[in-house]
């Protein structure tokens, strides 16, 4: 089902048991409602320099989170307008930004930025995004590492309480700069 909001929270108890392998410092892409750790980039950060998570150099933590907005939001428009025509097709966004300088962010972005922040072992970046095995992103950066799969569908949470099962299968990518390693099954707790 497409929903409007960008804002899917990550259910607590998936977090935990990633958080329990990894060790997070930041949450790369929530707000202050769905931020996972103490340290978050988002758009309501009171920190200006932390509002646009890709104008932030991530390589200066160890280890961080990114469960990353799966639409393409216009990030320099004041109320974070959708650009997808999709969304304005099925009549999920209200108006779209025509302004070309404004920047958007895609999926294939947000992987691409952690696969060069984790490069040569510089940080490692876990995300979790949907299992696109079929898309030119996946292949250009997931395909090059390793992580898991998860069994089941995430039932992501809005405003704190579980919503929605995931559209499709998920994937967590473990980006760490090293040799690609082979995916494993990871069981939703």
């Amino acid at each position: 089902m497409l929903d409007a909001r960008d804002d899917w929270e990550t259910p607590q108890a998936l977090f935990d048991a990633l958080d329990a392998i990894y060790d997070f410092d930041v949450d790369l892409a929530a707000t202050r409602a769905t931020a996972k750790c103490p340290m978050y980039l988002g758009p309501d950060k009171e920190e200006r320099r932390f509002q646009d998570s890709f104008a932030v150099d991530w390589r200066q933590w160890r280890t961080g989170w990114l469960n990353p907005p799966y639409g393409r939001e216009c990030f320099d428009c004041p109320d974070r307008v959708w650009r997808t025509p999709k969304h304005v097709k099925a009549g999920l966004a209200e108006r779209t930004c025509t302004q070309m300088s404004h920047r958007g962010y895609d999926i294939s972005d947000w992987a691409r930025k952690a696969f060069n922040s984790a490069g040569f072992a510089a940080c490692r970046i876990v995300m979790l995004t949907f299992a696109r095995t079929d898309t030119k992103w996946w292949h250009e950066h997931a395909i090059k590492t390793g992580g898991h799969f998860i069994k089941g569908r995430v039932k992501f949470l809005i405003d704190g309480s579980e919503r929605w099962h995931a559209p499709a299968p998920s994937a967590v990518i473990v980006f760490d700069g090293l040799p690609p390693k082979p995916y494993t099954t990871l069981e939703i707790p």
